[in-house]
């Protein structure tokens, strides 16, 4: 079996791209002989694992807009760039092309994405950052896109679920990655159910490339009933596996938050998750026929992966909405009128009614997506949708 792990890759969700396009007036035509996307991504370093799906997924976005005609009758490619989860490289590789970029989508990861806001703003960029912490998002209103909704609300209606499926319990823990503030707001929202529920709520630190026996064990001395994983794939795998050698054999105590939801995750606790919880945005079995079409092409690149990345259908709508931007703006790659063409791209992307997602069709409200969320549970090495909330507003 191929694996999707690479050296050294140790966890934590990240990816980070970044697009840029020379794209004006509606029906006009591109003045482009290419798109060009430049992709600053995760090649180098712990998180390369992430970078490599990434990678792959747009590239297989370019291929089928291609295949469809392009963007506006044009070809797109990408070019990629590594910024290796450094605040300091991310804006180096950024400042290469900012002035001629007509779309810039990334960082992902939340603690570059502070250091490259602030020069969005000063070039007032169309950014698209999609894993942008809400609370930096909510400061860069309204010149600002999102890959995401507010990920402190989407925990809240899975958490209740779970807590109604494990009655009784009076002491949860919560292992958490403290250097990500997007995950720290999910961990602070479930902590905020569990709290309303009466339930005393521990954090266990977590870190990358660290043994978790220790977090482990600290985690057993508060003897709870119940416990959150909020850290990466292989940092949750390795977690599940130290709880059941240390006795939890019931484990539909445990709840994984939507960014642990990778194929490293399943290829290392392989034996050890069946009946773990998992809240997130993805329905790894949906029937929506691109989503059919890009998993097959995914199970074909990583042979034996029973879950995609949750960054894949991020990365793949992304590319998409890209496309439909430069389309229905008519956007044609004029360098004289950059900034004319990024206020329309950034007016017509903030409010979208029935985008088109490769998993299922949602609106952009604000600059901020709409989407489903779902309790999952893990059966046979693989998430298995449990319920599904719909028409959330966020």
């Amino acid at each position: 079996m191929k694996s999707i792990i690479r050296k050294n890759a140790v966890g934590g969700l990240v990816g980070f791209f970044l697009i840029s396009l020379l794209a004006v007036g509606v029906n006009a035509e591109p003045v482009v002989k290419e798109w060009r996307i430049q992709c600053i991504n995760v090649i180098t370093g712990p998180y390369a694992f992430f970078g490599e799906a990434i990678a792959f997924t747009m590239d297989q976005a370019v291929k089928d807009i291609n295949n469809a005609g392009g963007i506006a009758g044009k070809p797109v490619a990408i070019d990629y760039y590594d910024e290796a989860m450094d605040p300091a490289k991310t804006v180096t590789e950024l400042n290469k092309f900012i002035d001629k970029s007509l779309v810039i989508i990334g960082p992902i990861s939340a603690n570059v994405s502070p250091a490259a806001m602030p020069i969005y703003t000063r070039h007032k960029a169309f950014a698209i950052p999609p894993f942008l912490s809400p609370f930096v998002a909510e400061q860069y209103q309204p010149w600002m896109i999102t890959g995401i909704p507010p990920m402190q609300k989407m925990p809240i209606l899975p958490i209740k679920e779970w807590l109604k499926r494990n009655p009784g319990m009076k002491t949860v823990v919560q292992f958490t990655w403290p250097l990500d503030p997007l995950w720290i707001a999910e961990a602070n929202s479930q902590r905020a159910v569990m709290e309303e529920a009466g339930i005393k709520v521990f954090d266990v630190e977590c870190s990358a490339g660290v043994d978790m026996g220790s977090a482990v064990v600290k985690a057993m001395d508060r003897k709870p009933e119940g416990y959150t994983i909020n850290v990466g794939p292989v940092e949750t795998a390795k977690i599940v596996k130290e709880l059941d050698k240390r006795g939890v054999k019931d484990k539909g105590k445990i709840i994984i938050f939507a960014n642990a939801d990778d194929a490293a995750l399943f290829e290392l606790g392989a034996g050890y998750l069946d009946g773990c919880y998992n809240w997130g945005s993805k329905d790894n079995n949906s029937s929506s026929p691109r989503w059919q079409s890009l998993k097959k092409r995914y199970i074909a690149k990583y042979p034996g992966s029973r879950s995609i990345s949750a960054v894949v259908p991020i990365c793949y709508d992304m590319v998409y909405l890209v496309k439909l931007a430069i389309e229905n703006t008519g956007a044609t790659g004029n360098a004289a009128k950059l900034q004319e063409e990024r206020a329309k791209l950034m007016s017509y992307s903030r409010n979208i009614k029935n985008f088109p997602g490769v998993l299922y069709d949602y609106d952009f409200v604000n600059g901020f997506p709409q989407w489903r969320v779902y309790l999952l549970q893990v059966k046979n090495n693989e998430l298995i949708r449990v319920e599904e909330y719909l028409n959330l507003k966020w």
